[in-house]
């Protein structure tokens, strides 16, 4: 005891642990996503309306971080000179999940989708039903999250060759908060897709989310896409309402 008492008191934030923010910390898990945006010089407007629940784009306060729900996500897009509604994409499900390596654990990062999204087929436009599902890795150096995965997917359409294609691929990217307000997140992915329908299909995207209040926020999305040796850049930014 005697030894103990010389070595004088032991520093508090040796053994602190820093505790998780609250649920009720968090944005509202609906959300309303009013934007305009550019493909190519196309001028468009889009509302994304989601009743639940939370993307890798979200700020993670109240939220488990690297974790993405989302249901029934819908998109309509308006073309302003074309005077053109439609549907853009219906995400019936989105979940994703990024768990980190470290020195102990090593889970597996995994991600499951299907949904219908509007893609470019020929000459035309097509709403394409899609599912798609992945398993990989993650690392988080510093504040950053980086991961990788292994992805296989289907798509189903009428135009396609018997009515489908179907390959496999790869999406790596990492995310990050320069600052408390201001996440962002940068993906590629690549499918190649061997059966049915031959393509090879890219996207990368660059998510940037400034958090004005709790449930007020700006995104600005850049993305460059590449489907049937089409190429097809867009830029979009607009306000998200969580309730």
């Amino acid at each position: 005891m005697k030894i103990r008492k010389d070595l004088g008191k032991v520093d508090d934030a040796i053994y602190s642990t820093p505790l998780p923010s609250l649920p009720e910390d968090g944005h509202g898990s609906n959300r309303i996503y009013v934007s305009t945006g550019l493909r190519k010089k196309e001028i468009f407007h889009e509302i994304r309306i989601r009743p639940a629940y939370h993307d890798l784009s979200d700020h993670d306060d109240g939220y488990h971080e690297g974790s993405q729900i989302v249901f029934l996500d819908l998109v309509l897009r308006y073309f302003y000179e074309k005077k053109d509604l439609n549907i853009q994409a219906i995400d019936i499900i989105d979940i994703f999940s990024i768990s980190p390596h470290d020195e102990f654990f090593k889970p597996k990062s995994w991600r499951i989708y299907a949904g219908v999204n509007r893609k470019i087929i020929g000459d035309d436009e097509h709403l394409v039903t899609e599912l798609k599902g992945g398993i990989g890795i993650s690392k988080k150096i510093f504040s950053v999250m980086f991961y990788a995965l292994a992805e296989a997917g289907t798509m189903f359409h009428k135009t396609f060759r018997n009515g489908y294609s179907a390959g496999g691929g790869i999406q790596t990217g990492f995310i990050g908060n320069p600052s408390d307000f201001w996440k962002v997140h940068v993906y590629s992915e690549t499918m190649r897709y061997f059966w049915g329908d031959k393509d090879t299909s890219t996207v990368i995207n660059i998510s940037n989310n400034l958090r004005l209040r709790k449930d007020i926020a700006i995104r600005l999305n850049i993305t460059h896409r590449r489907t049937h040796n089409r190429y097809i850049p867009e830029i979009t930014s607009g306000i998200i309402f969580y309730f």
